[in-house]
């Protein structure tokens, strides 16, 4: 009688830890994606370092030496919509496009769908960034030192940026389809944190070189590692 019910307690026990399984938030059902990122030679054309719109014009001035960003983005790792995935509540600040001795800065800027950008000049000239990617086409128009223009990115896809005055500043924005998106910088590592487990679509972006998609199942805790090789022939 006593083993019996020991087992009958062993069951409900079972059973209600289940239920209590399949009652917790989703948030909590969580796991991390992490990997490596490497970067190969290819015989790819590279991206214009130029506008492809720009206007022929005369100048006897040669265009100055372009600034590195201390932490450039190499790349970006990003899961694609899922309805596991809704995006989340916009940031409370701004991401920013600046535009810093003639070059824009960040080169690359990832955000999630919904986003507002902006887009400051903190040059002493005159610029007038413009895109005519599908996804978003707008033109901020001439702005001197000290101001800001903004756009909102409704559409997923990849803006390229130029500038009308200045033909070699350029830069991209990757509008993702939520938050769960890493950049990948020289050292090419990258983790996505706090994935609800299931299986999803992982997309490893770079600017040159052809985007690769990747299935990955997530676990309800702990890691899963999935590395990429990009670029070669």
């Amino acid at each position: 009688m006593i083993i019996r019910w020991h087992k009958r307690l062993a069951g409900l026990t079972g059973i209600l830890a289940l239920l209590l399984l399949l009652t917790l938030p989703h948030s909590l059902l969580a796991g991390d994606i992490i990997g490596q990122v490497q970067l190969v030679a290819s015989t790819l054309p590279q991206t214009h370092s130029v506008s492809p719109y720009a206007r022929s014009r005369h100048t006897d001035h040669t265009e100055p030496d372009l600034i590195r960003e201390d932490q450039p983005i190499i790349a970006v790792i990003y899961l694609g919509e899922h309805e596991n995935l809704p995006p989340a509540p916009p940031p409370g600040e701004f991401p920013k496009m600046n535009q810093v001795e003639m070059t824009i800065i960040p080169h690359i800027l990832p955000v999630q769908v919904g986003t507002t950008v902006d887009f400051p000049n903190s040059d002493d000239v005159y610029h007038n960034l413009f895109s005519l990617s599908p996804s978003r086409k707008f033109d901020l128009g001439r702005y001197g030192q000290g101001d800001s223009k903004r756009e909102t990115f409704k559409k997923v896809g990849e803006i390229r940026v130029y500038c009308d005055i200045h033909p070699h500043m350029n830069g991209v924005i990757l509008v993702l389809p939520n938050s769960w998106f890493a950049s990948v910088h020289q050292d090419g590592s990258y983790r996505i944190d706090d994935v609800p487990a299931g299986t999803y679509e992982l997309h490893a972006w770079h600017e040159s070189f052809n985007e690769q998609i990747r299935t990955v199942t997530v676990p309800a805790e702990g890691e899963i590692e999935l590395d990429f090789i990009l670029g070669g022939p």
